[in-house]
Order: structure tokens, then C-alpha cells, then sequence
């Protein structure tokens, strides 16, 4: 979240785009990640951009009345968007209309923004990699594959909704 909330404060603070790319590249990269190419350091800016920093931005555009202490008390922050909503967001926007009833089946993401190479897609599917839904599961990965390309190293795993594998892929 912390390097999600420093790319924000980037983009928001008016940096140039070359810069805030790099920036992310660097904050995103290191321990269990140890290079991200341009594009995916593209592609985390956009995610955090459509997604992270919207929860931010004003919607109302009413001219503020004075507030008392007791309202300029801090609240708590609001939720951040999960990967799986990133991820959910991208496909709707991009997605095929194939990918976009896929992906819309997803429920959690892990390790798709600074992991190890190993990324995790649980759906709400159920039956394994002999049921119905293997189709389904890899519809979600080549989904998972255009939305994050890689070097072709990373593995992408695709689970039903008891943990059964689905699908997989490398990126």
C-alpha cells in the first residue's frame, strides 16, 4: 500500500511521466522482484492511477462550509482497491467480451504487484481442472497474461473457489 500511496503522490504532485515510471519501477522492484521492464512499471502507474488515487479525488464540488474541531478530526482512511479489483477494473476497460465474464469471477489476487513471480488467482468457481470451468480458468489467465505481460518466467495459477487448480500460465 505504502508504494501504491508514493506512486499517487507522484502523479498527483505533477511530476512527469518518465519520472513517476521510473519511480515506480524502483519502488515496485528489488528482494523477490528483481527487474520490472518498462512496460510493467507502465502498466502499475495506470493500475494505480485508475484505481489507488480515484478513492482520493474530490467528487464533490460544493464550496466547503468551515468545520468544527470535532468534524476536522481525522477519519479513517478509506479501503484501497485489492488486486483483484485492479485487476477486475482493467478487464472490464481492455478485456474482451469473453475476458470481461471471465475476470468478473475473480475474488482475490495475490502477488501481482511486487511478488515473487508467482502469482495467485482465486475465482468463485467450483470443480477443479477436470470440471466445467478449466475454460473458464484459462480465459482468466490469458487474460492475467495481456493485463501483465513479463519476461516469460513468472507462473500465473488460476484456483477455484476450494482451492483446486483451474488453470496456469507463465507471463
Amino acid at each position: 500500500m505504502r508504494r501504491s500511496t508514493n506512486v499517487c503522490s507522484d502523479i498527483k504532485g505533477g511530476k512527469d511521466s518518465n519520472t513517476v515510471k521510473a519511480n515506480a519501477k524502483y519502488r515496485f522492484e528489488g528482494g523477490t522482484v528483481p527487474h520490472l521492464s518498462n512496460t510493467q512499471a507502465e502498466r502499475i502507474v495506470s493500475a494505480v492511477k485508475d484505481t489507488f488515487c480515484s478513492v482520493h479525488e474530490k467528487t464533490d464540488t460544493k464550496p466547503k462550509k468551515v468545520k468544527t474541531k470535532a468534524e476536522a478530526a481525522p477519519k479513517p482512511s478509506p479501503t484501497w482497491s485489492s488486486e483483484a479489483d485492479i485487476f477486475k477494473r482493467w478487464a472490464k476497460a481492455n478485456g474482451s467480451a469473453a475476458d470481461k465474464a471471465a475476470v468478473a469471477h475473480v475474488t482475490r489476487v495475490h502477488g501481482a504487484f511486487g511478488g515473487n513471480g508467482m502469482v495467485d488467482v482465486y475465482t468463485d468457481w467450483t470443480g477443479g481442472m477436470f470440471g466445467s470451468h478449466t475454460p473458464d480458468g484459462r480465459l482468466v489467465v490469458s487474460a492475467y497474461q495481456t493485463w501483465m505481460p513479463g519476461t516469460g518466467s513468472g507462473l500465473v495459477t488460476v484456483y477455484d473457489a476450494d482451492g483446486e487448480i483451474l488453470a496456469n500460465g507463465n507471463f
